[in-house]
């Protein structure tokens, strides 16, 4: 009588321990954190600019009226990233990750991109938009300020997942601007026995890296500026003690491997006491 109580009170402990409950599993929980609102109501977004760095790359567009622009630009070497065709032109030939790679401008280990008739730009520390008036400005030194303009846009936000994920490894998304839920939804989110509370944001800065934590059950994470990831972060998702423990992620499991665990133990017990 007494081992059945033993083994009742070690199932009930084992249970209480090893099930995930859904608090750890629910996204963006009203947790008593204040949202910071906006006078209309709107969740105040506190997003950080990115600053380009050393080895980013960028995709160059310039357009112009004059066709003899054009043609400077479409036959000179620069990538196949210029194309003409007046103001409707401009087009950035090819596509993908790839092509970006093969085709785009990449920042040089002195933090500069070069280009043709133009020369060389100096770029590191400046955003996309600082890039585009500064191409802009250039432009002007050669050609009417009305007839030629550029467009400048990062080649795509990479960053790479790590951890319990059900697609990790290094990515690509082709936005302005991602977030970490979009992220992890782009690596087929959160496995089951991922921690969404203590998620690690390994950020890369011309200093060095420095490491962030986020609780992504949390609303209040959408005020931090953290929830917007930037080109080269690395998102670790570290998994729970239940994966540790390796007795099942749901009820049912932890039942069916407890029960099968203290089963093959009392078994074992009564053959050595034979």
């Amino acid at each position: 009588m007494l081992k059945s109580k033993w083994l009742l009170y070690a199932l009930v402990v084992l249970l209480g321990t090893s099930c995930i409950s859904r608090k750890r599993l629910i996204y963006l929980q009203d947790k008593g954190s204040e949202l910071q609102l906006d006078d209309n109501g709107y969740v105040k977004i506190s997003r950080s600019l990115y600053k380009l760095q050393q080895g980013d790359m960028l995709m160059i567009t310039i357009k112009s009226l004059d066709e003899e622009a054009n043609k400077l630009f479409r036959d000179a070497d620069f990538g196949g990233m210029m194309q003409g065709g007046g103001m409707g032109g401009g087009a950035m030939a090819g596509g993908g990750d790839f092509i970006f790679f093969l085709m785009g401008q990449t920042i040089d280990s002195d933090g500069n991109i070069k280009i043709p008739v133009l020369g060389s730009l100096h770029v590191e520390g400046l955003t996309e938009e600082e890039v585009q008036r500064l191409i802009d400005q250039r432009l002007t030194l050669y050609f009417k300020e009305s007839t030629v303009f550029s467009r400048v846009r990062q080649a795509g936000i990479r960053f790479s997942i790590v951890g319990e994920v059900n697609r990790p490894g290094r990515h690509v998304i082709m936005a302005p601007y991602v977030n970490i839920i979009e992220a992890l939804a782009y690596a087929g989110d959160i496995g089951f026995v991922g921690d969404r509370r203590n998620v690690q944001i390994v950020r890369l800065y011309p200093e060095g890296y420095k490491v962030f934590e986020v609780d992504l059950t949390d609303q209040a994470v959408i005020n931090d500026p953290l929830f917007f990831i930037q080109p080269n972060d690395i998102i670790q998702v570290r998994p729970l003690r239940q994966k540790t423990f390796g007795v099942g992620t749901t009820g049912f499991q932890t039942i069916s491997g407890t029960v099968g665990l203290l089963a093959s133990t009392l078994t074992l017990i009564l053959l050595l006491n034979r």
